[in-house]
């Protein structure tokens, strides 16, 4: 159990972007892949390692 609960602010995170995602192709679109584009990008920076410890 306590390795799940380390897990539950990724999948909060990656909830959210998804339901952004899916808000905005029902809105446009276009709009929906460059908002996807956008979050994807801000996901992987979020998650790659910035030089600290590993």
């Amino acid at each position: 159990m306590k390795n799940l609960i380390v897990y539950i602010p990724a999948l909060c995170v990656f909830a959210g972007f998804l339901l952004i995602s899916i808000g905005s192709f029902v809105i446009n679109l276009a709009m929906g892949f460059i908002i996807s584009g956008l979050l994807l990008f801000l996901l992987g920076y979020m998650y790659t390692n910035k030089g600290g410890e590993p």
